[in-house]
């Protein structure tokens, strides 16, 4: 799992800039704000999402239903 908040800050990807919010850079689209390739059907809608997940993993048990 990559921290969102390393990718959301990727010079290569953002720019320099990357770590300063500049509500600007937005203006023209997410197309026009990054340095890479963005799909022509992209949405941006950002969204913060907390999770708990286990110090030692999750170990399950599967068993075959079929």
């Amino acid at each position: 799992m990559v921290p969102t908040i390393t990718i959301k800050h990727d010079p290569e990807t953002w720019g320099e800039d990357s770590k300063y919010f500049k509500p600007e850079m937005f203006s023209k689209g997410i197309a026009k704000a990054t340095d890479g390739p963005v799909s022509p059907s992209y949405v941006h809608v950002p969204l913060l999402l907390l999770t708990v997940q286990p110090q030692h993993g999750a170990h399950l048990i599967l068993k075959n239903i079929f």
